[in-house]
């Protein structure tokens, strides 16, 4: 009878010992399909931020593009400042030759109406014109000393706008250069994010 009452109570032990262990593998199986969602999940949400980084990356690119298009705009505008600025010099200098050629003409008219005075004074009228002319030509002269002056100014003007439009072609520049080489620390960083989530999610689950 003892025997029987031990192979029995091993038997129970035994099926018991089994139901455990039946429980403690459904339990990992559940363990299991919950972590295989969860990589699964994860997989989709590493997928969707490579997406975004590329998306990202080509709007860097596309950016850096329109950065450098619009430097060698600004250089080219300001190549053409400087080029204007030149012809306004030379017509200054062309309007300042000329206004001292007035003067001298209108000297010299001076000097002529003054001999025609002394050598005809039985002329006045003569001389009287000739006077006459000498005032016409020394408006003249000032005209164009005031119209030297002007240019000179415009010049200026000119060089300083030409000075301008080279300092923003040089930030515009600047600007496309940080962008380029801002791409790849933010693609890197944009890599990295996704697999320190993946880390902190497994050391949790864990």
């Amino acid at each position: 009878m003892r025997k029987w009452w031990e192979e029995a109570a091993r038997n129970a032990e035994a099926a018991s010992q089994s139901a455990a262990a039946a429980k403690k593998s459904e339990t990992a199986a559940a363990s299991s399909k919950n972590a295989a969602k969860t990589s699964e999940t994860n997989a989709a949400n590493s997928a969707q931020a490579a997406a975004a980084s590329q998306t990202a990356s080509a709007n860097s690119a596309t950016a850096a593009k329109k950065s450098e298009t619009n430097a060698k705009n600004s250089e080219t505008a300001a190549t053409t400042s400087e080029t204007n600025a030149k012809s306004s010099q030379t017509a200054a200098k062309t309007s300042e030759t000329n206004a001292k050629a007035s003067e001298t003409a209108a000297k010299n008219s001076q000097v002529s109406a003054a001999q025609s005075e002394s050598a005809a004074a039985g002329s006045a009228t003569s001389a009287a014109g000739s006077a006459t002319a000498a005032a016409n030509s020394q408006k003249a002269a000032k005209t164009s000393e005031t119209n030297a002056k002007s240019s000179q100014t415009a010049a200026k003007t000119s060089e300083t706008n030409a000075k301008a439009s080279e300092t923003a072609a040089k930030s515009s520049q600047d600007a496309a250069a940080q962008s380029e080489s801002a791409q790849p620390v933010l693609q890197a960083r944009r890599l990295l994010l996704p697999l320190h989530q993946l880390t902190v999610k497994s050391s949790k689950n864990q």
